[in-house]
């Protein structure tokens, strides 16, 4: 169900990358975010396919505009936890967007933007989507100080696995709960749009039954299945980042690649323990890094 390529539609007054003058990209020393990209209408996106929709782009939604040029910055995305929850997954920002931002001159345009629904029931979208955000290289925690933060925490050694590169610790794999749900295919269109908190959402799954615990040997090969990672306990300036691959440990202790992390990936932390969903298909680990953080994201 693709519709117009989105590269196709170039708003009035674009200027060709190639045309503009470069700039000095600053050092960001923390995440940034942008405001949510919001739909321009409810849309239903049936299980298991991908949709075009109808977005407007402007200079509210980067992260980092106008200090960086598109060469620079690495776009990602966080999709909203209640749409993750669903089986809403956005793949690699198209580079021909990035430049369609940045020189367009902080005017409004719209564009479609490609959703995909990997779960097992339809989707009503409506509201904000989705959040662009950018991690420089600076912003990250590495070394003796990501070290010392994740070998205080009670799981570590269990469900938390240190990694690193060239003798530094860069990352962790941290391990899903064997406590995992999936949503069963409803007929109707699931919609979560109205309501305030992503608790409220949580809370309205469960009180319509949409939520059935299954062991782990109960769900399919490519089913989505939520489940809670480890309480990380971390200074409320950092943020968690998780990949967008699934993990299973080998018997020798190496973490093979078999499944995808849906498109949800900042995990707020906080000086207390701070629960947090993954949205999973094939796979029971996931890699983390740790980045200092720019503003507070409301879960959601």
């Amino acid at each position: 169900m693709r519709g117009n390529n989105p590269e196709n539609r170039l708003p009035n007054g674009f200027v060709p990358y190639e045309q503009s003058a470069k700039r000095e990209v600053p050092t960001q020393p923390h995440l940034r975010k942008g405001n949510p990209l919001a739909v321009l209408a409810p849309i239903v996106i049936p299980p298991r396919e991908i949709i075009d929709a109808a977005m407007t782009f402007n200079k509210s939604i980067i992260p980092f505009y106008p200090d960086t040029i598109p060469e620079e910055a690495a776009l990602d995305v966080h999709v909203r936890s209640r749409w993750a929850h669903l089986g809403i997954h956005v793949e690699d920002v198209n580079r021909r967007l990035m430049m369609l931002l940045f020189k367009n001159a902080g005017n409004d345009f719209v564009m479609t933007f490609p959703i995909k629904n990997l779960g097992d029931s339809p989707v009503e979208l409506d509201g904000g989507i989705f959040h662009f955000f950018t991690v420089p290289p600076a912003a990250l925690v590495q070394g003796d100080e990501l070290e010392d933060m994740l070998t205080k925490q009670s799981e570590f050694g269990e469900t938390i696995v240190l990694g690193g590169e060239n003798g530094q610790v860069t990352h962790a794999y941290v391990k899903a709960s064997d406590k995992r749900f999936v949503i069963p295919r409803q007929e109707e269109p699931i919609k979560v749009a109205d309501f305030e908190t992503f608790e409220d959402v949580r809370d309205h799954l469960k009180l319509k039954g949409y939520f059935k615990q299954v062991n782990p040997g109960e769900i399919r090969e490519n089913q989505l299945y939520i489940a809670a990672m480890p309480d990380i306990k971390l200074p409320v300036d950092r943020y968690i980042i998780i990949g967008e691959k699934a993990y299973t440990r080998m018997p020798n202790g190496r973490f093979l690649e078999t499944g995808i992390h849906l498109r949800s990936p900042l995990v707020e932390a906080r000086s207390n323990s701070h629960g947090h969903n993954l949205e999973l298909i094939k796979g029971d680990w996931v890699r983390i890094e740790v980045a200092r953080n720019g503003s507070e994201l409301v879960a959601g």
